[in-house]
């Protein structure tokens, strides 16, 4: 197959054109068309513009055009190549885990080898559209910002820039950090997790316990390797997060990755409760539900919360946790609205202690400045 021209050898052909088409139309029409060019300038320029060399014009630049077009397609396909092929700051696997995944017939196709909540080994094999993978993935992140172009007294500038917070899927936390937008993030991708989610019904059987259903899932994203995402991809900030989609396209992710693809899961349980447990570099999920002796939970807006760990690689039960509940920062509920995000909610940004002056500019846009 031959290699497509570049534009600057497509734009040389078109310069070249009246020396190509020149002898083509002088063969075909020989002697009178000599005459012409002396005698009738006018008409012959007519005549060499007849309609053989308008269909050659028209197929060198249909090729040109092709030729574009082709490498708009290789630029996203690199781009997309860099999104789903990311190195991870540190590694952890199982021995008996093995995932897969390629591009077939359109579609996305994994095979999950894993262990569930008894240690039973389970393959389970799903896939997402190519199109809605590839639509979802680039729009994830958000542009470099520095320290000059962040102009927070210009109300048009932090318009711009909550508005690309919240169509990126990310929001403020302490300080004005700019971190993942959890909640929205799972609002957005987690009906993209249907397979799965049926997957796990199938395996559950009639009639499963809250327990039973999470202690599944909690498998399945705590198997999967561990590893700390990069805080850049393809020029743009994650904060060294992955969305669900990412984690099971890199088939890897840290604790935070994995609570937001454990968290989208769950959801789609209509009768699970979550919230959003954070603390110093480590993230978990609460799960409504009250505990039996011995089980770690927290406790938020007087109802109790188990913990739910799916950093792994070993498996954590629902309520075994390792760590200090004195050590969490804050708790916030895990809203399934459809366009949630947490940026444009007063209600979360008072719960993360969101520095004052952030509220105040994000009250002053939502007042005045959004249309």
């Amino acid at each position: 197959m031959l290699s497509p021209f570049r534009l600057n050898n497509c734009i040389t052909i078109v310069r070249l054109l009246p020396s190509i088409i020149s002898p083509i139309n002088t063969e075909l029409h020989g002697k009178e068309l000599t005459e012409a060019k002396f005698k009738r300038p006018l008409f012959a320029f007519k005549r060499l513009i007849h309609m053989k060399s308008i269909t050659f014009l028209f197929i060198i630049f249909s090729f040109c055009a092709s030729a574009q077009i082709h490498k708009r397609n290789n630029a996203n396909e690199n781009a997309l190549h860099t999104w789903i092929n990311t190195k991870p700051k540190e590694y952890e696997k199982n021995q008996h885990v093995k995932i897969e995944s390629k591009l077939e017939n359109g579609k996305y196709k994994f095979s999950y080898f894993f262990h569930d909540q008894n240690d039973n080994p389970v393959v389970w094999e799903w896939s997402f559209n190519q199109k809605t993978v590839e639509e979802l993935i680039p729009s994830y992140g958000i542009e470099k910002w520095s320290e000059n172009d962040l102009d927070l007294e210009n109300d048009d500038f932090v318009k711009k820039l909550i508005e690309h917070y919240v169509e990126r899927k990310f929001t403020a936390s302490q300080g004005f950090d700019i971190v993942i937008d959890i909640p929205a993030i799972v609002n957005l991708q987690r009906n993209l997790l249907q397979p799965i989610f049926e997957l796990a019904n199938k395996k559950l059987g009639p009639n499963p316990t809250l327990r039973q259903r999470v202690n599944l899932l909690l498998a399945f994203c705590s198997d999967i390797p561990y590893g700390i995402p990069p805080d850049y991809i393809d020029d743009k900030f994650i904060n060294g997060c992955f969305s669900p989609l990412l984690t099971l396209m890199n088939r890897y992710g840290d604790c935070d990755s994995k609570s937001t693809l454990l968290a989208s899961l769950l959801s789609l349980y209509e009768d699970i409760e979550l919230v959003l447990i954070d603390l110093p570099d480590h993230t978990v999920i609460g799960v409504k539900e009250k505990p039996l002796k011995g089980e770690d939970f927290v406790v938020f807006n007087g109802d109790t919360y188990l913990i739910a760990d799916a950093s792994g690689p070993a498996m954590s039960a629902l309520g075994n946790w390792d760590y200090n509940t004195n050590d969490i920062v804050y708790i916030i509920p895990l809203k399934i609205e459809e366009h949630y995000t947490s940026l444009l909610d007063l209600e979360y940004l008072k719960m993360v202690k969101h520095d004052p002056y952030g509220i105040e500019k994000v009250q002053y846009y939502l007042e005045n400045l959004k249309e």
